[in-house]
């Protein structure tokens, strides 16, 4: 059985991921069309 302060530690760390992952997803968008848009000049 997991106590209170374990139990938070680990939502923590699954929101911090999550955000982790939309924020790279977010940079990696704006890459390809910085990217997209250079190449078209």
């Amino acid at each position: 059985m997991i106590d209170q302060a374990q139990f938070e530690t680990l939502q923590l760390h699954q929101i911090a991921s999550c955000f982790a992952k939309s924020i790279h997803r977010l940079i990696y968008q704006h890459i390809c069309l910085l990217v997209l848009q250079i190449w078209m000049l």
